[in-house]
């Protein structure tokens, strides 16, 4: 070491090579090359000897160690954008450039994390740079702000989910990311952002708060859905204090008209205490509430704990899709949609899991495009929970090949389906059963319910298990539940199924749950014989799949057991042989 810098015995390396020639002469090649000199920190480097071609190898910032050595190379030209990373200005004149790896570069190569990063992050930013953060907790400064240009992106990764912990201080902000254009990316892998505060503290604090700088709400090609793709990848957000703790974000995520993001193996976790859905707070993903239109977020194969919120899903956001093995657990609404949000529309839930949530589903607006198909949807529900899996204004929503249940928990007025608006729709092939747990039954309280003024909807195919009622409806018996199976309009029954359409037949109320059914069209049927009554409209708690006892007392009227009329007529439907 000489003058606190670390030094090569050589500052040249002269390699001479002898190549013989015919004559038996030898040529003598001599090449000078330079040694870098090694310098401990960047006090050290803008000190140091320069001259052509001389080089230097930094082994830290501020100590050996405290970043990972970085090579230069030293240059006559003035430093063009002097940041004391990439570029070093030289005390003697020049610049130090550093020969960046293709890896990423070490965030910590601009200074401490907790007062230069922002430096690191706009060195990212404004050359389309990988920024690395290595294993540790990194309490870093509030209200981190990045802009991305518009041909331009940036990459923030560390070692992994709560192998790299980025904190933030109580009542800040964690990163603000603006995207400037229709080609600005961002990519954000492999690490934990974490808060000090509390979801309810005031101001409310956003995790990843994710900006359109640009205006891309124009005539095409300027439309939301032309634009770069970006992602966040194996990120936990959370409190610092650990999981379902003290700590915990307002909302993780907030991207308000930023297009085309994909959210992969993420984990999103609320500040706790209490019953899932009463104490929990916080919100996983935020989109939309803004007056430009966002669209394109793909979600898949994350989780979503403890949340008031999984997903809010507000105003001029379109093309949701959550599916690939998404947990949507504990929440007081899985995916949400407020009441008065405008613009919002495409709604997938797929291939996923919603347990123990007071709603998996609560679309109060009736997204146009909503499609919610092979779930696993099990409903929780306490004094203070409703226990609906999914409660939906449907506006030609389709609910198909779910299985709907409970948690063991004593479940009283749970609900499968819930449908509390809307005209047209489709619920079928799905299965409602509740649980049973060391012999101890618990039902779902009713599988389907319409509310009132609902028309349009098809309801059919669908089978149930441990369930009070299977069909509830306040509806007018014509507005519901047309059939749309075998026997129905489009699909008319064959000779041999020995069936019966049911279409404007009269219900009529005899003894307490005994309902005389009419059949306008004379069928096949003999006292005593066991029929199979599927999707009648006006009949409560009869569907596809059930097998009623019936008193036949001619060819077109019938007695049925244990079935309610909710009207004087019945709509749709059939009535056939039992299957052999």
């Amino acid at each position: 070491m000489k003058n606190g810098q670390y030094l090569s015995k050589l500052d040249t390396l002269t390699v001479v090579i002898c190549v013989n020639l015919l004559s038996g002469a030898c040529a003598v090649h001599a090449q000078t090359i330079p040694i870098p000199v090694i310098v401990g920190n960047n006090s050290q480097l803008e000190s140091a000897a320069t001259s052509t071609n001389a080089s230097a190898v930094r082994l830290g910032f501020q100590y050996p160690g405290d970043a990972e050595s970085l090579t230069y190379m030293w240059s006559s030209t003035s430093c063009s954008a002097p940041d004391y990373a990439s570029q070093v200005p030289s005390n003697t004149g020049g610049c130090w450039k550093a020969q960046l790896p293709a890896k990423g570069v070490d965030a910590r190569e601009w200074g401490s994390l907790s007062t230069n990063v922002a430096s690191a992050l706009a060195w990212a930013a404004a050359y389309s740079q990988k920024l690395v953060f290595p294993p540790g907790t990194y309490l870093l400064p509030a209200n981190l702000s990045v802009s991305v240009p518009q041909i331009g992106s940036i990459t923030i990764e560390g070692m992994g989910s709560d192998v790299t912990i980025l904190e933030f201080p109580s009542g800040s902000d964690g990163f603000s990311i603006t995207v400037d254009g229709v080609y600005s990316t961002f990519h954000i892998r492999d690490l934990t952002i974490a808060t000090k505060g509390t979801p309810s503290s005031t101001p409310h604090t956003v995790g990843l708060n994710l900006i359109q700088g640009g205006n891309v709400s124009g005539p095409a090609p300027n439309v939301p859905g032309n634009t770069a793709q970006s992602d966040i990848v194996g990120v936990t957000f959370r409190g610092a204090d650990g999981y379902t703790l003290s700590d915990g974000w307002y909302a993780a995520v907030s991207a308000n008209a930023v297009s085309n993001i994909n959210f992969i193996s993420d984990y999103f976790v609320s500040a706790g205490g209490g019953n899932p859905g009463v104490n929990y707070v916080g919100t996983g993903i935020s989109l939309g509430g803004g007056s430009q239109i966002g669209v394109g977020y793909n979600v898949s194969g994350s989780t979503f704990l403890d949340l008031t919120y999984g997903i809010n899903y507000g105003s001029n956001a379109q093309g949701l899709t959550v599916t690939g093995g998404t947990n949507l657990v504990g929440n007081t609404s899985g995916i949400y949609v407020p009441p008065g949000a405008t613009g919002t529309a495409e709604l997938i839930l797929a291939n996923s899991q919603c347990g123990y949530n007071e709603y998996c589903v609560n679309d109060d607006i009736g997204v146009f495009g909503e499609l919610i198909s092979n779930n696993l949807i099990a409903t929780n529900y306490s004094s203070s929970l409703a226990g609906v899996g999914v409660q939906t204004i449907c506006a030609g929503c389709t609910i198909t090949d779910n299985v709907f249940s409970v948690f063991p928990i004593s479940p009283s007025g749970t609900r499968g389906v819930y449908i509390t608006g809307g005209t047209g729709g489709v619920i079928s092939g799905n299965t409602f059963t509740g649980a049973n747990d060391n012999g101890t039954t618990y039902p779902l309280t009713t599988a389907i319910e319409f509310a009132p003024a609902i028309s349009g909807m098809d309801v059919y195919g669908n089978h149930y298990g441990i369930t009070t009622y299977n069909v509830s409806s306040a509806s007018a018996p014509s507005n519901i539940i047309t059939g749309g199976g075998i026997g129905q309009a489009g699909n008319p029954a064959p000779a041999w199924a020995g069936l019966a359409s049911v279409s404007g037949a009269i219900c009529t109320h005899g003894s307490p749950n005994i309902v005389e059914l009419t059949v306008n069209s004379a069928a096949p049927f003999v006292t005593g014989q066991m029929v199979l009554v599927s999707g009648v409209g006006g009949l409560s708690y009869v569907s596809s799949g059930v097998v009623t006892p019936i008193t036949v007392l001619n060819s077109t009227q019938m007695t049925l057991n244990n079935v309610l009329c909710s009207g004087a007529y019945t709509s749709g439907g059939i009535v056939s042989d039992v299957p052999p």
